[in-house]
């Protein structure tokens, strides 16, 4: 073996070390997070951020179209807000379900927005590629997208991000990760039935 292929070797093991390191830390950074329990429902929950039961933060960001759209425009709705990606293959697999539970659960006052951390284009490319047809509003946040997941508790930058809000603007939950729809559904149906 001569000097170089020595140096290749050497190169890829760093990188796969690093990534490896990466790997690892990542997934103890999600396991430090607090995991609070509400006593009336057992249902667990990850918190950071903004507390539950606060007041959710106002934002504009635009729609496929270009238009602003503020999030108070859903005010009276209980909101599904699900920050993405379209390199993010967990939030892609989320979608198709999102589709679905917005449609089954719309009549009872559920609206599901998202926010793409991408550009214009590139969320209009995916689109086409993967003939999604997408029933709930996108906002388009690329680099202004992850200011607005910070006020709204997401501070570390994991995608995709979910967080509902009650239907008088309450922060109720949020989830780091792709949500499972039995735990989503829960949530929603717990909410829809609440007095206040």
């Amino acid at each position: 073996m001569n000097k170089q292929s020595n140096w290749i070797i050497l190169v890829i093991i760093l990188f796969g070390t690093a990534a490896l390191a990466y790997n690892t830390w990542y997934k103890k950074q999600l396991q430090q997070d607090t995991v609070t329990t509400n006593t009336d429902t057992g249902e667990q929950s990850l918190v950071s951020g903004p507390e539950k039961g606060q007041r959710r933060p106002d934002f504009t960001l635009k729609d496929m179209i270009g238009v602003p759209r503020e999030l108070s425009e859903w005010d009276g709705q209980t909101i599904v807000l699900n920050f993405w990606a379209t390199w993010c293959r967990p939030c892609l697999q989320e979608i198709p379900m999102f589709v679905d539970v917005q449609r089954t659960m719309a009549t009872n006052g559920v609206k599901f927005i998202g926010v793409a951390v991408d550009d214009r284009a590139t969320v209009e490319t995916f689109l086409e590629r993967t003939g999604i047809e997408i029933n709930y509003p996108l906002l388009i946040g690329d680099d202004d997208a992850i200011p607005v997941a910070v006020d709204y508790g997401n501070d570390t930058g994991i995608l995709p991000y979910t967080v509902i809000i009650d239907k008088h603007g309450r922060l109720s939950y949020h989830h780091f990760g792709a949500i499972d729809r039995d735990e989503l559904e829960t949530v929603l149906n717990r909410l829809i039935k609440a007095k206040n």
